[in-house]
């Protein structure tokens, strides 16, 4: 009985890792443009430092988590 639940579990836990997994991977593929626009225009306009793919896409998140959600407001 306690390896069926186990199972179970198990099964749980390896469908959010391939979820995580799969969301960092794309996030990491997408970050790539971020990347390589901040690195070529920002420190030549702004003369900021450039940064990483993984500095891309924390700025992306952070992007993200801050803009306000689109609200549908008609009925």
């Amino acid at each position: 009985m306690n390896s069926i639940k186990y199972k179970v579990y198990w099964d749980l836990v390896k469908i959010g890792l391939i979820g995580l997994g799969t969301f960092l991977a794309i996030g990491l593929i997408l970050s790539i443009p971020l990347c390589l626009l901040w690195n070529w225009l920002m420190p030549n306009i702004f003369g900021l430092p450039t940064i990483s793919i993984l500095e891309a896409f924390g700025l992306s998140a952070l992007v993200t988590f801050l803009s306000p959600k689109q609200m549908n407001l008609q009925k």
